[in-house]
């Protein structure tokens, strides 16, 4: 392991200055693009390194797998041992499964594959007719009643404005999803934290296990916590406020699903002493790109612009399949030009904006993978294989590999890229996640466990077509972002003060995605160019 004063090498001054407060409640107000990852790696290898932490002590929370093996990563890299990197719903589990035998007798509850099966049941209980937008504007309501702690009678009370329901509707969903989802001794993602919340609570001696467990906390994206996780860091916590937080107020964009700025915004208040820092040097995008970003949130400290030039272009189409077009065949040309189809990116506020881009792209030939909000293993087609990959526990006479290529070929998945390519590529990437080293089926199958729990995200060399929530964590060479108009960024059902401000933080989201180039583009047919981009009117416009 590096000498501790060596860590502090190649930090800015800003940095070494979080990294070097070590004690006590630290908030780290971490820009976009300003090296928080390599700040929290450092924070925690310097404070084991100078005999301040004890590393089997400290415990590091994300909110997805990807950031969690990301600073897992980086930590490792530091040669630091023993430290706890996980995101807060494996934590939260590995602690029920491990204390639930003692408190009943028997195994921890079953965790739910899809909430859409338990919801098209219970639906069909209530007599509502279904689709696949009611089915996945419910399981998001679902999600932010239980972030949100709320009592089902709260909710109701709530007057929620849902775009595909009635909100009262939604009230009677709820309750017959929780009576549906206890008849088949299943739990969802989120009764994994309320159940853990509620055991630390009740069991004085779990609570005290965990709290002797660990000393030294540090939470990432810390903008995105909801009430239901943040009370139960704070059982795990105990009366003890060695807290590091690091987040962006910019970068809330998940009030939605519950999550709430407060607790980024109102740390000092929460916690005596604390000590607030803020990283502004922006080391990911190019000079223009950061000083749009700074325009659209101009009420806020700007960032400051280290990495040399960027480029920015503002183009106008008549229509949506102009735009389409247009941006295929520039992507087309990016890519001959030589630039990895890895590094481009392909932005948009809504999954239905990606139909005809898939398309035209399909048509050049262009491999490319949509990544939307809806994790890997929630994706309909995944769903369904794993289903069947479980069912097959008692074939005995394949191998592991043969019976999930089986499995995925009567979903139409072969050997070569066919039909939609989107749901191809899904498929393939659990063809490669679950056959690279040869399995038995029963290891396959606690494979798939263990991908699951680790919110498994597959990496692939491909051009992305993203919403833009589903970006944030994430960079791009070049970044198009289609469809900057008004009506889709904001959204047509944006309509409150703090609904607007909300998509004016998913426009710098997905701004400061872009590295070196961006790439806007609207259509006349859609609307008047965003509110939020109006600086770019009068330079780098292209009809």
């Amino acid at each position: 392991m590096e000498s501790a004063e060596s860590l502090l090498e190649g930090l800015d001054p800003e940095q070494r200055l979080a990294a070097e407060s070590l004690i006590g409640p630290v908030r780290i107000i971490a820009s976009a693009g300003s090296g928080k990852t390599k700040t929290i790696s450092h924070r925690i290898a310097y404070g084991i390194a100078s005999g301040v932490y004890a590393p089997e002590k400290v415990l590091a929370l994300s909110y997805t797998a990807r950031s969690a093996a990301e600073l897992r990563t980086r930590i490792n890299s530091l040669g630091v041992p023993a430290v706890q990197v996980r995101t807060v719903h494996a934590a939260a589990l590995a602690q029920i499964r491990y204390f639930w035998p003692q408190l009943t007798g028997v195994s921890a509850p079953s965790i739910a594959t899809s909430k859409k099966d338990l919801l098209t049941q219970t639906l069909s209980n209530l007599k509502i007719e279904s689709n696949q937008a009611i089915l996945r504007e419910l399981a998001a309501e679902i999600e932010w009643w239980k972030y949100s702690l709320l009592s089902p009678e709260e909710y109701q009370t709530s007057k929620r404005s849902l775009e595909t329901i009635n909100h009262s509707v939604a009230s009677e969903v709820i309750v017959e999803y929780e009576s549906v989802k206890s008849k088949s001794q299943q739990i969802d993602w989120e009764d994994v934290l309320l159940l853990n919340l509620g055991m630390v609570k009740s069991e004085p001696q779990i609570a005290e296990h965990i709290q002797s467990q660990y000393r030294f906390f540090t939470i990432d994206e810390f903008q995105d916590v909801s009430p239901l996780q943040f009370a139960l860091v704070q059982q795990w916590m105990g009366d003890r406020s060695d807290l590091c937080v690091v987040g962006d107020p910019r970068q809330t964009i998940y009030s939605f699903a519950g999550a709430s700025q407060k607790y980024l915004n109102g740390f000092e208040s929460m916690f005596e002493n604390a000590v607030s820092i803020e990283l502004s040097n922006n080391y990911r995008s190019g000079r223009e790109i950061v000083n749009l970003a700074n325009s659209i949130m101009s009420d806020l400290s700007p960032m400051q612009a280290v990495a040399g030039l960027g480029d920015i272009r503002l183009r106008r189409y008549q229509s949506d399949l102009a735009e389409a077009d247009a941006v295929s065949k520039m992507i087309a040309e990016d890519i001959n030009n030589g630039m990895p189809a890895s590094e481009i990116a392909v932005l948009f506020r809504v999954n239905s904006q990606a139909e005809v881009l898939s398309e035209k792209l399909s048509k050049l030939g262009i491999r490319h993978q949509l990544k939307t909000q809806e994790r890997f293993f929630q994706q309909q087609v995944i769903a369904k294989a794993v289903q069947m990959i479980r069912a097959s526990r008692f074939v005995e006479d394949k191998p592991a590999s043969e019976i999930v290529a089986d499995v995925l070929r009567e979903l139409g998945w072969t050997m070569s890229p066919s039909g939609d390519l989107s749901a191809w590529e899904s498929m393939q990437s659990l063809y490669e996640a679950l056959t690279d080293q040869p399995l038995s089926i029963a290891e396959t199958i606690e494979l798939v466990d263990a991908l699951q729990l680790q919110h498994f995200e597959p990496v692939r060399q491909l051009v992305t077509l993203s919403t833009i929530h589903a970006a944030k964590g994430l960079e791009w060479r070049k970044v198009y972002i289609l469809g900057a108009s008004e009506g889709l960024l904001p959204f047509r059902m944006s309509q409150s003060p703090e609904e607007i401000e909300e998509e004016r933080r998913l426009c710098y989201v997905g701004v400061t995605r872009a590295k070196q180039s961006l790439s806007i583009s609207y259509a006349s047919e859609s609307g008047e160019l965003s509110r939020f981009l109006r600086d770019l009117v009068d330079k780098n416009t292209e009809d």
